[in-house]
């Protein structure tokens, strides 16, 4: 259901450099030699490497979710260890490789200063030399494992993101309605967006922090060889100094904590604010809105400040301990009556960086990253087990021979509120209407059809495949063909019917690129009409036993409204078992069953005698009626859909268009002119 062709791009050359170019990164140079011509473009990005591929991770995860499901142990950690857990353990043992570079490059430049030593006779020149280029291949080694292995997580990171992504997509299409009360779409915005984003770091530190600490164990004994019980007076330092550390870090972790509630807070108050703004601009609730919404921004800006403010103290103290402890430990060696030299110098201010850079830095960051970690996977846990949550219905069965729909004393209930009570009625084959004043649970008891409403009490059983065309026409920005196909196989004869009793061919005729015509944000370049008629038409093109229609005739054109009436609900679908919800007294008339749904939220059932049938007008709607009719819907299309012409680019809706060259003074002018600075 691509909203475009996709578009072929160039063989990524990573997939076929040799082991040299990929660890050299020498496969990039010819990317950049193209940047240094001209200003790199869209269509100069490679395809996507095939181990990053979303498709291949999503079914990856997927598979391994249903298995946990089906024992019973539904947990994201246990999910993320089975899938990358393994390879990301083989990263952390090549980090061995940085752990040999840490222990032995202080002492390596150690032994190299002492040859410069005045008088001096202990290193001759070859060894020198050798410390020399002993130093050389140290570096070089420690940087290209340093990138490659920095590439390797930042790929494995992706992977995370990605299969947990794709994942959290696939599974929030089963998550009710009447549970999204406890899990808010601003909260799964939140997930999907930042919290993922918390395994990058992880990944990069975990393995940093206890690599470090095992380097900084075989440091401390060195130190111990070198200057003895002097050694002391670091450990006693960094003992008084990290309980400190570990507190600052705990109050970072529950600022952490508070500032995601107060986001999710402030994403359900802006998503409150934008679902009624027509409201708001009419009543000019605006300015209190505003104020209101600053006010919880600024209540978020300021726990993000203390939180901030106790990490930025964290690294100044870091630094201002890792002096004075250097200090205290060079002034108590040369009080102890011992001399210091230029190569037990450089020797133990190596390994206080590399000791201070692991226990000031990696071990506190580590720790917060991990709880970082580990409060995003634990959120994420608490989401997919609500949308895996056991339903109390039954499942339909799919492959029957004749439809059936049964409902014995059901009673619904949504945020405690009771809905439906006691609805007991069985349907097969025909057109049943279901009809009734406002707010006396029509949709819901559709909804409740499709299991999208979890049942109190009683019993629903349902056999047969269903489709459904909502009350408020849904479309994807794609073209006008995938929005009907809607991933289904293309069937030309079904899909000409389709069109045929919709009323959609004198629309497509109508367009520069008929059914290839795109689709753009919210349909804002179709008219309520074809919105409704496409997706409708999605219902219907849809092989189905059963068809749940709620209210979607009711936004067109009389005539229109009783030409699918009559040639796509009567005809069209005569043989299958449809449900539409209906005001119009002339299709009540004409239905098999007549479900009148009354104020005490209880069903009265009647069967529509042949007699109160009256025929719908044989004359289908004439050309000039559709086109009137298409006048009167295009009037309820925004304004914005004007500036949208027919032939938008069916390719990508969303391209950009690049303007090079010289800056007009026409744009500075306007620039400063909707700025209001005058």
């Amino acid at each position: 259901m691509d909203s475009y062709l996709k578009q072929k791009r160039s063989i990524n050359p990573r997939q076929t450099a040799n082991i040299f170019s990929k660890v050299t990164f020498f496969f990039t140079l010819k990317l950049f030699k193209s940047g240094a011509k001209e200003e790199l473009k869209e269509e100069d990005l490679y395809e996507v490497l095939p181990d990053l591929d979303s498709q291949k991770l999503g079914k990856r995860i997927l598979k391994e979710w249903n298995e946990q499901k089906n024992e019973n142990k539904c947990s994201v950690f246990s999910l993320l260890w089975n899938l990358f857990g393994k390879y990301y353990i083989l990263l952390g043992t090549t980090k061995l490789i940085s752990v040999i570079h840490t222990v032995v490059r202080p002492i390596v430049i150690g032994k190299l200063v002492s040859y410069f030593i005045p008088g001096q006779t202990e290193l001759t020149k070859i060894e020198t030399s050798f410390y020399g280029v002993l130093v050389i291949v140290l570096t070089f080694t420690d940087s290209v494992y340093r990138h490659n292995y920095l590439l390797a997580t930042g790929k494995l990171a992706i992977k995370m993101r990605t299969a947990l992504t794709s994942l959290l997509y696939r599974e929030i299409f089963n998550l009710h309605p009447s549970k999204l009360r406890k899990t808010p779409i601003g909260k799964i915005t939140t997930l999907i967006t930042r919290d993922v984003m918390t395994f990058d770091f992880f990944l990069e530190l975990f393995n940093d922090t206890w690599t470090g600490f095992l380097a900084t164990i075989i440091i401390c004994y060195n130190m111990y060889q070198k200057i003895g019980s002097t050694m002391l007076v670091l450990l006693f330092s960094y003992t008084l100094y990290i309980p400190w550390q570990v507190y600052v870090v705990w109050r970072v972790i529950c600022l952490k904590i508070e500032t995601s509630k107060k986001t999710d807070k402030r994403i359900r108050s802006i998503q409150k604010v934008l679902s009624t703004i027509r409201s708001t601009k009419m009543y000019v609730w605006d300015k209190y809105l505003s104020r209101a919404t600053n006010h919880i921004r600024k209540d978020e800006m300021h726990t993000l400040h203390k939180m901030f403010m106790k990490l930025f103290l964290t690294t100044v103290s870091a630094t201002l301990v890792q002096h004075f402890t250097l200090y205290l430990v060079i002034m108590t060696y040369v009080w102890s009556g011992k001399t210091i030299t230029a190569e037990l110098m450089y020797f133990v201010v190596g390994c206080f960086q590399s000791v201070t850079f692991t226990l000031v830095i990696l071990i506190p960051y580590g720790m917060f990253h991990t709880s970082e970690f580990i409060a995003a996977a634990k959120r994420i846990q608490i989401l997919l087990r609500i949308i895996s949550s056991k339903r109390n219905m039954e499942e339909y069965k799919s492959e029957v021979k004749e439809p059936h729909i049964s409902l014995g004393n059901v009673t619904v209930t949504v945020a405690d509120k009771e809905i439906l009570n006691d609805v007991d009625f069985d349907l097969k084959k025909g057109l049943t209407v279901l009809t009734g004043n406002t707010g006396t649970g029509k949709s819901v008891l559709l909804m409740t059809l499709l299991k999208q409403y979890e049942i109190s009490e009683g019993a629903l059983h349902i056999e047969g495949k269903i489709s459904y065309a909502s009350q408020d026409s849904w479309l994807f920005p794609s073209t006008i063909k995938q929005n009907i196909l809607f991933g289904e196989k293309y069937n030309v004869q079904r899909y000409q019917q389709v069109l045929q009793v919709c009323a959609l061919y004198h629309d497509f005729n109508s367009f520069e690129f008929g059914d290839g015509t795109v689709v753009a944000d919210r349909g804002i370049n179709l008219s309520k009409g074809q919105r409704t008629r496409i997706s409708l038409a999605r219902a219907i093109y849809r092989e189905s036993d059963i068809y749940l229609l709620d209210d979607c005739l009711s936004s067109l054109d009389p005539l229109v409204a009783d030409f699918i009436f009559k040639n796509c609900i009567k005809k069209f679908l005569a043989d299958k078992l449809v449900v539409l919800i209906t005001h119009n007294e002339n299709f009540i008339c004409q239905a098999d069953n007549v479900i009148n749904m009354n104020q005490n939220v209880s069903i009265v059932s009647i069967n529509a005698s042949s007699e109160a049938t009256e025929k719908i007008e044989n004359e289908t709607p004439t050309e000039n009626v559709l086109r009137d009719n298409d006048q009167r819907e295009g009037e309820d299309t925004d304004v914005d859909s004007k500036l949208i012409s027919e032939g938008e680019n069916r390719l990508n809706v969303y391209r950009e268009d690049k303007k090079s060259g010289a800056v007009s003074w026409r744009v500075y002018q306007q620039y400063i002119k909707l700025g209001d600075s005058f």
